[in-house]
């Protein structure tokens, strides 16, 4: 453990923040070399430039966007406020929608968005706001006009301030019996103190009513500056036209003053908080067991998300699978998160009812798994395929052109260069590095590790049970013993199915010929009726089935409730074998309909036929043992007995008034 904190030391001191600082010359070679075939392909433009003041600016002009999207990220959250303004940076984007000097009506600019038929909205993360909108091309300008006021003249009328303080606290308290947001407060008050993490808060009645309006317009000033933004517009208008509207209308944004006022040299987590076992009582019936290890941010590396596609694998004889067979999970999933100075890689695991007091024998075999894993080279025949696929993926993925795209890109443009920023993340660039693989390795172990479950028996009476009073929790928190460390890390099973069998998914051609005018052929007879429209959309090698089986009766209850139950079978039987044809973008649905069932196929022309008769066979070969029916039987039940028990009053209506803004 001692070694992690010193190396952990080591390299926040000497190695740079900035993500895109890292990014190595060759790796963005080989993005940019793919991007521009990939616009080449797709008919995309874009150009990305600074203005005079400091604001980053990205435009991607696509002429089969049928509405404009804009984002502006502002680099200021949760972690920038102070202490004793809790909640202020949420308030702050509620009271921007809320007129400026230009605009002073209170609904001017939502109104116009309304009335070109667009939406809009903003969220506060702990790093970013995202304040962003759709709406019709020829009312653009208006918009932006509208817009760009939030960021330079805003009012934040006194009048409106009550009412926005109430909208706060109600977004605050329909979470109160929400058990995701629960893990998630649990994880910010069992962090550092000393960290910025800890003091995160949405905000409610009693943080908010302390705010003034000079406390606002201040942290406005301080925070909402052009060197932490960054906007991005995709539109069909050309680029010429865009830019000058940019220059014109953010002009005014003060400039500010590049530092990084919420740096710190302390760790989200370090030793008093690392090797814990938290138990947390849930909202309802809900069984889960959250694994957290952080680890630095040294550079940017393929290496922690090549192990959480290993950890995310479902196939045959997989951890997934394994820990499934075995009565042990239902699900789990893996993500990972990367802040300014950390990493932090989270591993999510649904137990069936009580299966929390087996969470070490679920944690051996993960480190058993990581351990096989340590104990041998990153297989280069993975890693070759895992990057032949995401480059597959990549180029033939149709872009989005989406209000979600520039949100995105719009946050990545804090952490890379503008004109990678929508790829980076899509594509392994690096070469073969087994290094790099085993020192992510180094930091997934137990003396490394939060552990957060739910215990549904916690109560005030047991010992050393506390409470939080923003979200009324029960929880504890102890040591994790060091024996219990040792038989998590020194148990060790052997895996024979490390890496997943070649996928053979991948693509062998690619027929890029556009017909201008699609071949629709005709079939009608006692099977069926049969239309197939042959078209090459946007030079894609991808094909499109769709097949409607019709039945002579609605279902009654039962009937409803037993395919609800196979579908879950069906759905956990073909992702042992499904896993590499979906990293690739295969698409299989089975749906109800009210007269019938839909199967929907997507695929690659070349090896779609393949995919839909294996999935054909798995709707007549279900492949589970009895833990898995089990499982996923319970876990239904589960969610039916326990759904109105995680419906506050709050959440009725929240849902009933259905605001335009969150």
């Amino acid at each position: 453990m001692k070694f992690l904190f010193l190396f952990k030391l080591f390299l926040y001191v000497f190695v740079p923040l900035k993500l895109s600082a890292v990014i190595a010359q060759q790796e963005q070679d080989y993005i940019t070399k793919l991007k521009y075939q990939k616009q080449s392909n797709f008919k995309q433009n874009e150009h990305s430039f600074v203005l005079d003041n400091g604001l980053e600016a990205l435009i991607i002009s696509d002429p089969t966007a049928k509405q404009s999207h804009v984002s502006m990220s502002v680099n200021v959250g949760y972690w920038h406020e102070p202490k004793e303004h809790r909640g202020i940076a949420h308030y702050l984007e509620h009271m921007l929608f809320l007129g400026t000097k230009t605009y002073p009506k209170e609904d001017e600019y939502s109104d116009y968005i309304k009335k070109n038929n667009g939406t809009k909205n903003a969220y506060t993360t702990t790093e970013e706001t995202n304040y962003y909108f759709s709406i019709n091309h020829t009312a653009l300008e208006g918009a932006l006009d509208r817009f760009s006021k939030f960021f330079f003249e805003p009012t934040f009328n006194p009048e409106f301030a009550d009412r926005e303080l109430t909208n706060v606290n109600s977004e605050y308290e329909k979470n109160l019996c929400s058990n995701p947001h629960k893990f998630m407060h649990m994880r910010r008050i069992s962090s550092n103190p000393k960290h910025p993490n800890y003091k995160t808060f949405q905000g409610n009645k009693e943080t908010l009513s302390k705010i003034s309006h000079e406390v606002l317009t201040k942290f406005h000033s301080d925070f909402y500056t052009a060197n932490r933004m960054k906007l991005v517009i995709i539109t069909a208008e050309s680029i010429t036209k865009i830019k000058d509207l940019i220059s014109e209308k953010f002009k005014n944004i003060p400039a500010g003053i590049n530092q990084d006022d919420n740096s710190t040299t302390d760790f989200l987590y370090n030793n008093d908080q690392l090797a814990r076992l938290i138990e947390l009582k849930p909202s309802g019936d809900h069984h889960e067991i959250k694994l957290i290890f952080m680890m630095p941010l040294s550079e940017y590396s393929y290496a922690a998300s090549i192990i959480i596609d290993l950890l995310n694998r479902k196939d045959a004889g997989s951890l997934n699978d394994i820990l499934k067979k075995n009565g042990l999970i239902v699900e789990m999933n893996s993500n990972i998160t990367s802040h300014k100075k950390e990493k932090m890689i989270a591993t999510t695991l649904a137990v069936p009812d009580g299966m929390e007091k087996s969470w070490k024998d679920i944690c051996k075999k993960i480190f058993s798994y990581l351990g096989n894993l340590r104990n041998e080279s990153l297989s280069k025949e993975y890693f070759e395929e895992k990057k032949i696929n995401k480059q597959i993926i990549y180029l033939n993925k149709q872009p989005q052109s989406s209000l979600d795209e520039a949100k995105s890109i719009s946050n990545k443009m804090h952490k890379y260069p503008a004109n990678i920023a929508d790829s980076v993340e899509e594509l392994l660039a690096a070469e073969y590095n087994n290094n790099d693989f085993q020192e992510v390795l180094k930091f997934l172990v137990p003396s490394n590790m939060q552990v957060i479950m739910t215990n549904s028996s916690l109560s005030l009476e047991d010992n050393n049970v506390e409470t939080d009073k923003f979200f009324d929790m029960v929880y504890r928190i102890s040591k994790i013993p060091q024996e219990d460390i040792s038989y998590m890390e020194n148990h060790h099973i052997n895996f024979d199915n490390l890496y997943p069998k070649t996928n053979s998914f991948i693509p062998q051609s690619f027929d890029y010929k556009h017909a201008m005018n699609p071949n629709i052929q005709c079939k009608n007879d006692n099977f069926g009726r049969l239309l197939c429209k042959v078209e090459h959309i946007n030079e894609q090698a991808l094909a499109y089935y769709n097949f409607l089986l019709l039945t002579p009766k609605n279902l009654t209850l039962q009937e409803y409730s037993t395919f609800v139950l196979y579908l879950n079978c069906l759905n956990q039987s073909a992702a042992k074998w499904m896993g590499p044809a979906k990293e690739l973008g295969y698409i299989a649905t089975l749906t109800l309909k009210p007269n019938g069932y839909e199967l929907f196929f997507k695929g690659y022309s070349d090896k779609i036929i393949t995919f839909i008769s294996q999935y054909i066979d798995n709707l007549q070969n279900i492949s589970l043992s009895q833990n898995e029916f089990d499982s996923i039987k319970s876990k239904l039940v589960e969610n039916i007995v326990s759904a109105p028990k995680k419906t506050s009053v709050y959440m009725q209506a929240y849902e009933k008034i259905g605001r335009a803004h969150v």
